[in-house]
């Protein structure tokens, strides 16, 4: 029982705290966890990625593109693309909070059919309060139905 004692308590309990919790990822979507694990995306962050898919980054073999749509206009995404689209709709340099229904229409605007909304950026660089409320203005314009948006 001596063994046990001090900080071996500690990582044995943080060890399998970690160990219960994958079991349950694991277990409760396999498919998702092994698709997040082994996707690779391109994303051009803080930059305008015109240039970039003019030059056909969208035939590369990634499972996504990631484009900041406060520095790229919608007009450089080619038609008919077939990757997963990383919208960057929440500016993560400023501390202004986006409307979501601003975030519906301009995503139903694009024409895209597989779109991801995230921000174009590390939110690092606004407080903590206004990058949760970032996020959760995300979520609801990701929820937010086509015909609320128009």
């Amino acid at each position: 029982m001596l063994k046990y004692r001090g900080p071996q308590l500690v990582r044995a309990g943080f060890i399998g705290f970690v160990l219960i919790v994958l079991t349950i990822a694991v277990g409760l979507q396999p498919e998702s966890l092994r698709s997040w694990a082994t996707s690779v995306r391109y994303q051009a962050v803080f930059s305008d990625a015109s240039g970039l898919l003019d030059a056909g980054v969208a035939d590369l073999p990634v499972d996504g593109i990631g484009v900041d749509f406060f520095l790229t206009h919608t007009s450089a995404v080619p038609n008919g693309l077939d990757k997963l689209l990383f919208a960057g709709v929440v500016d993560a340099r400023s501390s202004l909070l986006e409307d979501p229904h601003e975030i519906a229409r301009f995503v139903a605007g694009l024409g895209v059919e597989r779109v991801a909304l995230v921000p174009n950026g590390d939110l690092q660089f606004v407080a903590e309060p206004i990058a949760r409320e970032k996020v959760a203005r995300l979520g609801r314009a990701e929820a937010m139905p086509v015909e609320e948006a128009a």
